[in-house]
């Protein structure tokens, strides 16, 4: 247990808990060695304010995003955004540039997406564990990305 006197109070740390003061403008956190011979207090300073943007988030681009975990092996989170409506495509690739599925195929809105693959081909089938590619056409744009699936 550390004790920490401020101008106006004392900032306790229990069990190596931090403590911020009561204006938020610093961080009291303490680590003690286990052979309770060494400890040791650091005091962070903080920036007292943060500065929410409450503007209408504008999408400027199409935006392909790494996908959600990488590796994975039960199902990968791809997401991306469109700055117009469009017909987007968004496919799944092996090493040998064969389609393994197709996740999207329509026009969609100006927007951000999020799609789910489960590691199954078109026909419900788990892949081979491997490297595979996505690709996200959207209009004239195309990017490709790898992801790993791991079974």
């Amino acid at each position: 247990t550390y004790a920490v006197y401020g101008k106006k109070s004392i900032y306790m740390l229990l069990n190596g808990k931090p403590a911020f003061t009561s204006d938020g403008s610093k961080l009291y956190t303490g680590v003690q060695i286990h052979d309770g011979l060494k400890g040791g207090l650091f005091i962070l300073d903080l920036a007292t304010s943060i500065k929410v943007d409450t503007r209408e988030k504008k999408l400027n681009d199409f935006r392909l995003f790494t996908n959600y975990p990488n590796p994975f092996n039960s199902n990968t989170f791809i997401s991306y955004q469109l700055p117009v409506s469009v017909k987007v495509t968004l496919k799944i690739y092996n090493l040998l540039g064969d389609v393994v599925s197709t996740l999207v195929d329509e026009i969609q809105t100006a927007g951000e997406y999020r799609v789910v693959w489960d590691g199954r081909d078109s026909e419900g089938h788990l892949v081979a564990s491997g490297l595979y590619f996505y690709q996200l056409t959207a209009g004239d744009f195309k990017q490709t990305r790898k992801l790993l699936y791991i079974r």
